[in-house]
């Protein structure tokens, strides 16, 4: 069990935020200057700032999805009376509010963290876990939120809603594009 949770958390820490394995950081004692340790917080939470940003931008599309009624050439193509496909974009963009503060959250965390903690911390499993947990909830909650509009989009397509189905077509395309353009811009950096 205890191997497996390390290489899980291994995989997590270079698969998510590309830095070293929890051995090479308990035995890197080259970052007791501020310079190193700033640039290792810099790259842990660099990632959670980009997911907080597109919670920012979902948590208020959600919201005018909800609340605005569509007119003109729409109004008469959209069948959206199911309370069971509001239910699930309500749910999406909750999970977007989670993501934005969990974010913050752990973005301020680390940002005020010492060097000194942050080496206590790696010395137990527990607080290892916890510390993954914290890192990973902004990608967990982003993630459930795109599950949850992807359903209510799939509910209003099968009961009936043709802009709906036009609406999972840009999904489908947006995703495919914000890949790309990620896949890309890992690259550069690596």
């Amino acid at each position: 069990m205890a191997k497996a949770f390390e290489w899980l958390s291994n995989t997590i820490l270079k698969g998510f935020f590309g830095i070293p394995s929890i051995e090479e950081l308990q035995k890197n004692d080259g970052m007791k200057d501020e310079a190193a340790w700033g640039e290792f917080k810099k790259r842990i939470t660099g990632p959670m700032k980009n997911i907080n940003l597109l919670a920012a931008i979902a948590v208020p599309a959600f919201a005018a999805f909800l609340v605005t009624a569509p007119s003109g050439d729409l109004a008469t193509m959209v069948n959206w009376c199911d309370p069971t496909a509001y239910a699930f974009i309500w749910a999406g963009g909750y999970c977007c509010i989670i993501t934005a503060q969990s974010g913050v959250g752990a973005v301020c965390y680390l940002n005020s963290l010492p060097y000194d903690s942050f080496k206590q911390l790696l010395k137990s499993p527990w607080k290892i876990f916890v510390l993954l947990l914290l890192l990973l909830m902004p990608v967990i909650a982003i993630s459930a939120g795109g599950v949850f509009a992807v359903v209510a989009s799939g509910i209003s397509i099968f009961r009936g809603s043709r802009i709906n189905t036009l609406l999972v077509i840009v999904q489908i395309f947006g995703a495919a594009i914000a890949l790309i353009v990620s896949g890309l811009v890992a690259l550069l950096y690596s």
